[in-house]
């Protein structure tokens, strides 16, 4: 069976590291110790998932973003149809960056408008935002939104959106800058909605019990489907 190792060497079946859903740059730096603890973390978060009712999603670069208004949570992975993908509060979201072959034209966090570009105003505004601010360079390499989160085993979300270098200006660089707007769009919705009494917010256990029952429930139709929503924001506080 084939293993990863983590710190001191310790050999990680590979379907163990699938669970975690750590970036591998990251795996070799993790303790024994504390690959159990986001194990078990992630175990809590399967829970959380079951019950992700999707209200939104998005799919830009190789992401699919997708956000559950009424749990106040929101993930991005990689596959389509992710079985436990590690679920975001809205105030994780320490700020984001849209940056072209390195340099930022634009960036938003949380708690902080959008500055450097009118985010509503189309593709026009994001790239007169660049001309305004140094010569339009006549081939782009690179574009990409990173997003820089408070969370102890991923800082860092990078979403390529060029797939390859082109003309500024050019097809292939508009519709990027269309990706760029929605993905932008996005976060600022999700920071914007975040508020202080979120900040620093971690479902307990019990909470996440309390949720699964009445999904139990609403499955054997005792309860409604109204009623299950209402159950659970009131659990999470919302």
């Amino acid at each position: 069976m084939m293993a990863t190792r983590i710190k001191n060497k310790i050999a990680i079946c590979n379907n163990c590291v699938n669970r975690v859903d750590l970036d591998y740059e990251v795996l070799p730096l993790q303790t024994l110790e504390t690959f159990n603890t986001r194990l078990h973390e992630m175990e809590k978060n399967y829970q959380l998932f079951r019950h992700f009712n999707e209200t939104r999603e998005l799919k830009v670069g190789s992401y699919y973003f997708r956000e559950d208004a009424s749990m106040r949570r929101w993930y991005a992975s990689y596959d389509k149809k992710p079985t436990n993908p590690t679920l975001y509060r809205y105030d994780e979201i320490i700020d984001y960056k849209l940056r072209e072959d390195g340099d930022t034209i634009t960036e938003g966090g949380l708690g902080r408008a959008l500055v450097g570009g009118l985010l509503f105003g189309g593709v026009g505004a994001i790239t007169g935002a660049i001309t305004g601010r140094k010569k339009t360079k006549k081939e782009v390499r690179t574009l990409d939104i990173s997003i820089t989160l408070n969370n102890v085993y991923r800082n860092n979300i990078t979403v390529n959106i060029l797939p390859f270098s082109c003309k500024s200006g050019s097809w292939a660089y508009n519709q990027a800058m269309q990706n760029a707007q929605k993905l932008l769009e996005f976060l600022h919705t999700i920071t914007s909605k975040a508020t202080p009494q979120t900040q620093l917010e971690i479902t307990p256990v019990s909470s996440v019990d309390e949720i699964i029952k009445f999904k139990d429930l609403m499955d054997k139709g005792i309860i409604t489907q109204a009623e299950f929503e209402q159950k659970k924001k009131q659990i999470l506080g919302l």
